[in-house]
C-alpha cells in the first residue's frame, strides 16, 4: 500500500521508524542479556514482544 504523501513526510516517517527500530532492538538486546527467572512473568512477556518486534523488522 503506497501512501500519497510529500517526500519530506515519507522521509520523516522513515526516520521515526528507523529510530524506533534501533531503540527497540537495543532494548531487546539488553533484555536478553538480563538474568532470567523473573517470577511475575514480565520478562517472558517482554521477550515474546521482542521476538515479535524483531520478526516484524525482518531480523
Amino acid at each position: 500500500m503506497e501512501l500519497l504523501l510529500p517526500q519530506e513526510v515519507k522521509t520523516s516517517i522513515q526516520t521515526i521508524l528507523c529510530t524506533l527500530q534501533i531503540t527497540l532492538t537495543s532494548f531487546c538486546k539488553r533484555h536478553k542479556s538480563e538474568p532470567q527467572g523473573n517470577p511475575d512473568g514480565v520478562s517472558q512477556e517482554r521477550a515474546s514482544l521482542c521476538d515479535v518486534i524483531q520478526d516484524g523488522f525482518g531480523r
